[in-house]
């Protein structure tokens, strides 16, 4: 929750992020993951504020 609330608190005010998301987000980066996977374009966008690299799983032409 402390990571959570730190990007939440550094993040510029036009973020577009879910409440389920950041908190998967701040999760797999507490537990040291480097690289999320997913192909929800609001998702992969909120992955850089943790420190994560998204990686679209499907990606469009």
């Amino acid at each position: 929750m402390t990571r959570l609330e730190s990007v939440l608190a550094s993040a510029p005010a036009a973020t577009n992020i879910r409440a389920a998301d950041a908190l998967h987000l701040a999760c797999a980066a507490e537990h040291g993951f480097t690289e999320v996977y997913s192909n929800d374009r609001i998702f992969l966008a909120a992955a850089p504020l943790f420190g994560l690299t998204g990686l679209n799983l499907i990606p469009g032409p």
